[in-house]
């Protein structure tokens, strides 16, 4: 149900496949799209991904009564290029506020995010990571909080679970 083109939902993207020795078209969700794919689950009120540069206030607790704080006051966060700001982030994170009233959220650090990156891409030097790396960083925070979110069995649900496993094997291929 994600539509590729200019809503930047997904992608349709051409890559090599190698073994066969032929050029492929991949799906690949975009940030929008894997937003929109958690907001149609049924199971959320609220979903968001936010980025944390130098210079915010930023910090949260685990455990039993998890706690976040983030106040944006970092000169970075409106740094017209991308790569330029990215290298000013520190963290990445998602959260998000369930119908039944809880609240699950994921933070990942700059370094968790490079580790992801390099570890799961093929295509992390060239690209959304080179040329929307910030983005990126909070589409991988929203992918981490998609695997703690809960899913329905009907096809909303089903829907979801299955487009962010996808969307993982197409950058990992």
């Amino acid at each position: 149900g994600l539509l590729p083109g200019p809503r930047r939902e997904a992608y349709l993207i051409p890559f090599n496949n190698r073994k066969k020795g032929v050029k492929e078209c991949q799906l690949i969700i975009g940030y929008l799209g894997l937003l929109n794919l958690c907001r149609r689950s049924g199971e959320i009120a609220k979903i968001e991904a936010h980025l944390v540069y130098e210079g915010d206030e930023f910090s949260y607790t685990l455990g039993l009564t998890p706690t976040m704080h983030h106040a944006p006051r970092s000169p970075w966060r409106d740094e017209p290029d991308a790569r330029i700001a990215f290298t000013h982030l520190t963290h990445a994170y998602a959260f998000a506020k369930l119908l039944n009233g809880e609240t699950q959220f994921v933070v990942l650090t700059k370094k968790q995010i490079e580790g992801a990156r390099d570890r799961f891409s093929k295509a992390k030097d060239s690209g959304p990571w080179v040329d929307f790396p910030c983005e990126m960083a909070s589409k991988q925070a929203l992918r981490e909080l998609a695997n703690l979110l809960p899913s329905s069995d009907d096809d909303r649900g089903l829907a979801m679970a299955k487009a962010v496993t996808l969307d993982k094997q197409a950058e990992a291929e």
